[in-house]
């Protein structure tokens, strides 16, 4: 069994889901208030950090779809010099 995703039960309230790896069968694991949850990410040093990563100093990317005219837009956007 390997954790799969947490469902909503409603009034605050979420459950872990765990699936088999092997069949594929999932069980609900026991329901728990949000913010409990959001305080141990929180103990665990996990709580309220944002991943932020450096756009690419080579200029544009090499993809067709955004060219150098988005690509300087998206640098001005999300704070790339």
């Amino acid at each position: 069994m390997r954790r799969s995703h947490l469902a909503y039960l409603g009034r605050n309230q979420e459950a872990t889901v765990y699936r088999c790896t092997v069949c594929g069968v999932t069980d609900q694991g026991p329901p728990r208030d949000r913010e409990q949850r959001q305080g141990q990410r929180g103990d665990a040093g996990r709580g309220g950090r944002r991943r932020e990563r450096a756009l690419p100093d080579e200029g544009a990317p090499d993809n067709p779809v955004i060219d150098s005219d988005m690509a300087r837009l998206l640098r001005e956007r999300f704070g790339g010099d």
